[in-house]
């Protein structure tokens, strides 16, 4: 278990059950793997060492500060595309990395579509766009 929480400390991006499932097939003693807790339990202790590094939640738009590794993708290219600023009462964040730009703006068909229900208490609204890929093959 020491081992599963020093890599999820250590990994705080990566999937919680490839962690997992990563740590239990370095388990050779059919013992030991017998003793485990359930996996959602595990799931949970992986899930709490992942957020210790991690920023508290902000309780107010204002609050929330962007910075890396926040605003790149995962390969390290720019996804913060517009911040209007903290001090702006009506802020608006947009997130989109260039690749995803460039196709959006090739596309025929583009869909979108805001809610208010599934959203963070600190906005007001949440608006996605999506779009149907070019073929590029």
């Amino acid at each position: 278990m020491q081992a599963l929480k020093r890599r999820a400390r250590e990994e705080p991006n990566d999937a919680p059950q490839r962690i997992i499932r990563q740590a239990v097939a370095a388990v050779d003693d059919p013992e030991v793997l017998a003793k485990l807790p359930e996996r959602q339990s595990v799931r949970r202790v992986v899930n709490i060492h992942q957020n210790i590094g991690r920023p508290r939640n902000p309780r107010l738009l204002q609050d929330i500060d962007l910075n890396a590794p926040y605003t790149t993708t995962m390969r390290g290219t720019r996804f913060l595309l517009h911040d209007s600023g903290r001090e702006d009462p009506d802020r608006v964040i947009v997130f989109c990395s260039e690749e995803s730009l460039k196709v959006l703006c090739q596309s025929e068909v583009i869909y979108a579509d805001g809610t208010f229900k599934t959203v963070p208490n600190q906005f007001g609204q949440c608006y996605r766009v999506k779009f149907k890929g070019i073929d590029t093959t």
